[in-house]
């Protein structure tokens, strides 16, 4: 019994002691090298209680990290278990001088620091073999303005084949950094060798007014090993030499560059500053030329383009209109794209202007000053003031009580997705066809033509089955719908299922359709017209919203859930439409699309 007690306190020793037995260690291969150079970090954790993996986010201060192993080992000696882990970090030296490895920890374990030595890469040690490979960096200016382009070149010389590598990208604090274009190759010769080149541009907008250091790209790869007496022909046989050819690895950083960024002159008096090489100030209408009538919606793009500026960095222009004007801003686009080793960057703002009387108007000239980097003086960019005329509404337009349209006509100016206008018509003399109610009418009357005939049979076959004896039922039979009660039914419908959809112009077209039902005699036209017919608030500012979305091409922000519990209670007792003399004299200012 006695056996039994001290074998079990063994064991319970053990488990107390071994996870005190974890032991965590690191080494490197080397403790001198070049800045050229790369070497192995190992890390060991051996013992029953280990666990955890090593943060290496510690070494990024002074080095590279260009790849990591991991190994797993476990031994039973004697009934014990032991388990061993080794990490293996491949890292390169981001400077020279005296470096130290910072404890790197692992769960609730750290390793010992580590001082290292890294001295100054040596063109041409080794044999010469460390100049393979070459990287140079260059700038188009030193001394920049603020905001203002800085192009920014990096070259890769390599006079072997390169079996594998990688070449990183440059980077600043406090700047922004842009690639240019696609990569450059040709060859060249330095010092008498001949080597392969690929060059690749970025722009650089530095985004403070101090020194900026830009720290140079790192290629990091694999060259061949090259062997006395190794023969440089291309054979078969060359080729399957190469194909287990030893490569050895490489890394090479081209020297880092300074930029003394300047504050903008005093003599530059815009509000906002805007350097660029070149700048223009520009304008397009959908349709083109426009057409200008009262109620009938133009578009107007104005366009800023900039060489060598960051799109972020072109200004929201105020776009001033006239009063007679409604204005419907509209989302605005930015972009941009390489050109002649620049960064062209263009801002597109739109908006919808729908005349409201007729005459001749001015559209007030726009303005931007922007600084000439290239000639070092400010420059006013203008766009001329544009007088337009404005023509009466289209006369099958005034004062018409044309039918209202079926279900899912498009009468949208633009595509759906509003991108732009749609082609005109055969026989049209360029620019946009509009659709109007005097070319659409014929086709409006023949459907609704056939939804009355439709609707009457339907009433007849409900009426004969209405009259027909139903045996074993004591109900009377219910009096059959009005054939307006029917079409109107049928429209709410339409309209709830729109709503659910989120589709402004179905909603549009349903619920037109409605009062086309139930104001038969007198039916609005226009969403505006029904508005009018609504005392709700609430009713009255959603088809308002409605109609705006449609016009401003921003179905996408329109809820049609919001919508439905706005005028569903209305359109269960639709209010009596106001006498002709009670309604509106003036045309519709903002026609259906």
């Amino acid at each position: 019994m006695m056996r039994f007690f001290l074998g079990l306190l063994g064991m319970v020793g053990v488990l107390v002691v071994g996870p005190v037995l974890a032991a965590v260690s690191a080494h490197v291969d080397r403790l001198v090298l070049s800045e050229a150079e790369t070497f192995r970090l190992t890390i060991e954790l051996s013992g029953q209680g280990g666990s955890g993996e090593p943060d290496f986010s510690v070494l990024r201060r002074d080095f590279d990290i260009l790849g990591t192993g991991k190994s797993t080992q476990v031994s039973i000696t004697n009934g014990r278990m032991d388990a061993r882990t080794e990490w293996v970090v491949n890292l390169a030296p981001r400077r020279s001088g005296e470096l130290t490895i910072p404890p790197v920890p692992v769960g609730v374990e750290s390793t010992e620091a580590i001082s290292i030595k890294v001295k100054e890469a040596v063109p041409g040690e080794d044999g010469g073999d460390s100049r393979d490979v070459i990287v140079e960096t260059e700038v188009d200016n030193a001394e920049p303005y603020l905001l203002s382009q800085v192009v920014y070149t990096v070259r890769l010389l390599y006079s072997s084949e390169v079996a594998s590598g990688q070449l990183s990208s440059p980077e600043a604090e406090g700047a922004v950094i842009h690639r240019l274009g696609e990569d450059v190759r040709y060859q060249t010769r330095r010092e008498g060798r001949a080597y392969w080149t690929l060059e690749r541009r970025f722009a650089v907008f530095p985004q403070t007014a101090a020194q900026v250091l830009i720290r140079s790209p790192v290629f990091s790869g694999d060259i061949p090993v090259k062997n006395r007496g190794q023969s440089s022909r291309f054979d078969a046989f060359g080729a399957f030499d190469r194909f287990f050819q030893q490569t050895r690895p490489v890394r090479e950083r081209g020297p880092e560059l300074t930029l003394d960024v300047r504050l903008p002159p005093p003599s530059a008096r815009g509000s906002d500053w805007l350097p660029a090489k070149h700048l223009t100030l520009t304008e397009a209408w959908e349709p083109d030329p426009p057409e200008f009538r009262v109620g009938e919606p133009v578009t107007r793009h104005v366009i800023i383009t900039a060489w060598g500026a960051d799109d972020a960095q072109l200004p929201t222009l105020e776009l001033p209109s006239d009063e007679v004007f409604k204005a419907y801003p509209e989302r605005e686009t930015r972009d941009s794209r390489e050109q002649d080793n620049n960064l062209v960057s263009r801002r597109v703002q739109r908006v919808t202007l729908v005349p409201t009387e007729e005459g001749k108007f001015t559209l007030p000239e726009l303005q931007l000053r922007w600084w000439d980097t290239s000639g070092d003086r400010e420059k006013l960019a203008i766009l001329p003031a544009r007088t337009i005329l404005v023509q009466a509404q289209a006369p099958s337009r005034q004062g018409a009580t044309s039918p209202s349209p079926t279900f899912g006509a498009d009468r949208a100016p633009a595509g759906r997705d509003g991108s732009g206008p749609q082609p005109s018509a055969a026989g049209s003399e360029g620019g946009v066809s509009w659709p109007r109610l005097a070319d659409l009418w014929p086709w409006l009357a023949g459907a609704l033509l056939i939804a009355w005939f439709a609707t009457l049979w339907l009433w007849r076959r409900d009426r004969q089955s209405a009259a027909k004896p139903r045996p074993q039922s004591m109900e009377a039979p219910a009096e059959p719908e009005e054939p307006e009660a029917l079409s109107a039914r049928a429209a709410r419908n339409a309209l709830d299922q729109a709503c659910r959809a989120d589709d402004a112009r179905a909603a549009r077209d349903a619920v037109l359709a409605w009062a086309t039902a139930v104001w038969h005699d007198n039916a609005p036209n226009t969403l505006v017209e029904l508005a009018e017919r609504f005392k709700n608030p609430r009713a009255h500012e959603a088809i308002a919203l409605l109609d705006r979305a449609i016009y401003t091409r921003n179905e996408a922000g329109w809820n049609g859930r919001r919508f439905w519990e706005a005028v569903s209670p209305v359109l269960r007792k639709p209010e009596k439409p106001r006498k002709k003399s009670e309604q509106h004299p003036l045309p519709e200012l903002s026609p259906r699309l």
